[in-house]
Order: C-alpha cells, then structure tokens, then sequence
C-alpha cells in the first residue's frame, strides 16, 4: 500500500506571506505552498503513476490508501488499517509518504520495525 493523508496542519496563527493555499514559485527554484512537501507531493507522485501501473503486467495489486484529519487527532488512518487487513492483506507492506527531515525512515517513528500504525495493535500476520 502507498499510504498518505489528505490533510494539512491548520495555518491559523503561522506568519505567511501569501495564501498558503497558492501555490506559488519563489523564484529560487522552489514552489511555496501549503502541503508542497508534506504527503501531498507524495500522493501527487503517487497519481502520476496510476496510468502507468494501470498498463503494467503486475504480479500484486498497488493499493493506494489516503486517509483524512490526521493533524488533528489520527481520525482516519485507524479505520483505513482496520479496513484494509479486513478486505484485502494482512501481509502487505506500507509505505507511508511522510517526509522526516527528508531523510527515509525504515520503522514507524517510534523505531518499531513491523508493519502497523502506532496506534494499531500488532497482530499474528505482522512481523517484530
């Protein structure tokens, strides 16, 4: 699964210069806006790529799974797991499209190296 969520931490009170919600280019080779390089770009690439997956000879289906209002509390991603290992692999693997300093992160940010959510109970079908 190619994971990623569609929301964006709140602007009230962060000191833009212009509509966060713009894109814009800032004329040093770099575009600003809100979620620019967040999941957002992530899930941009990710999109891109449908077309061509969609005429690839794949062995296993690409999921794609984007949840919602996780800056505000995790509200999606616990029934987007539950979901998935209900309907489709309890095996899969994840990659979630959260930049960390921009640096590659092979764990969930607490350093466990199995395939869950930090707030989804580990089960049977998923590695320590």
């Amino acid at each position: 699964m190619l994971s990623g969520h569609t929301d964006v931490v709140p602007v009230a009170g962060q000191p833009w210069s212009s509509d966060p919600f713009t894109l814009r280019d800032g004329n040093d080779g770099r575009l600003y806006g809100r979620g620019t390089c967040d999941m957002k770009g992530f899930i941009a690439c990710v999109l891109s790529m449908v077309p061509a997956w969609v005429k690839a000879p794949l062995q296993q289906p690409i999921y794609l799974g984007f949840s919602y209002d996780e800056e505000i509390g995790c509200v999606g991603a616990p029934s987007l797991i539950k979901r998935f290992y209900e309907r489709y692999s309890s095996t899969a693997h994840v990659i979630v499209g959260e930049p960390t300093s921009m640096q590659p992160v092979v764990a969930q940010k607490r350093g466990d190296k199995s395939a869950h959510h930090g707030n989804w109970p580990r089960s049977p079908q998923q590695p320590s």
